[in-house]
């Protein structure tokens, strides 16, 4: 793209999107969309082997993914037991919720927006189905937390997630958001990656010290950054000259009781290297950027 050819370092931001995954000059203040949904399978194995995933018809981004859920179920000793697409448009999610309660699903995924999220599983909750919802952190918002269906939703989070206050850099964002956000937008999880990206920034501005601040000396002072973590806010940060810059860490991000928990705190977990490199590859192949 263009930043790249203009040689500029694209620093921070939500990792789930392809630059991140084919561009040496992205560098990512968060988990990649193959470490993320890989999280998202070891949060549903925790209800059971069984899991079905209801893809959104409008995007062909939202079929791809079942691919990518289905890509680790072997490693994983799990199972999808039942897969349809669904339209925002349908009416009516009855049939799809029975569908689901019949085929056995412990858990199962919506990938849509987080509109949609809720309409679903609500829909699904009155059907009787007892999976336990997962999504991903995109996916989550704080209208779930009045959906009864979202009741004990688990989400791998790409970063720290945002009700954590419990280290100076988690307090910190906290004392800086309530000076300008409403309590509405203070409600909303994904603020965590936004806040993560300007702190790594400013991490490789405070490194350059009293040096120019220029494309090369930032990149210089990100590639000797050593399982960075920001204090917490994020995964451990590596990043290596002409290479991609995987970040295989995750957070743990949950409602419990109407509200968002973190029930790992800020510590992550991590998705194997040896099974997500290779699987990001081959699916960047397939897909044309690798």
């Amino acid at each position: 793209g263009a930043a790249q050819e203009a040689g500029i370092p694209v620093v921070g931001g939500n990792a789930v999107q392809l630059g991140y995954d084919i561009s040496p000059d992205f560098f990512a203040s968060g988990t990649n969309i193959f470490a993320a949904v890989y999280g998202d399978m070891v949060l549903a194995k925790t209800q059971g082997s069984k899991i079905a995933i209801l893809p959104c018809t409008e995007s062909a981004v939202c079929a791809q993914s079942v691919a990518l859920y289905k890509a680790f179920t072997d490693g994983l000793g799990m199972e999808v037991v039942y897969s349809q697409a669904i339209a925002a448009s349908t009416p009516d999610f009855t049939a799809v919720c029975q569908a689901l309660k019949d085929s056995g699903a412990q858990s199962y995924v919506i990938v849509d927006a987080v509109s949609i999220v809720a309409r679903v599983s609500n829909a699904c909750v009155q059907q009787g189905v007892k999976a336990i919802l997962i999504e991903s952190s995109g996916a989550v918002g704080p209208e779930l937390l009045t959906a009864p269906g979202a009741e004990g939703l688990l989400a791998a989070d790409v970063d720290f997630p945002f009700t954590e206050s419990s280290s100076p850099a988690t307090k910190h964002y906290h004392d800086v958001m309530a000076q300008y956000l409403t309590p509405e937008e203070l409600a909303y999880p994904g603020t965590n990656t936004a806040w993560t990206a300007f702190e790594l920034f400013g991490a490789a501005v405070k490194l350059i010290g009293t040096g120019d601040v220029t494309p090369d000396s930032i990149k210089n002072a990100l590639y000797s950054m050593k399982d960075e973590t920001l204090g917490g806010l994020a995964p451990p940060l590596n990043f290596v000259k002409d290479q991609t810059n995987l970040q295989n860490c995750y957070f743990v991000l949950g409602i419990k009781g109407g509200a968002f928990v973190a029930p790992n705190g800020i510590t992550p977990s991590c998705a194997p290297e040896e099974i997500i490199t290779p699987l990001a590859k081959a699916f960047l192949a397939a897909a044309g950027g690798g």
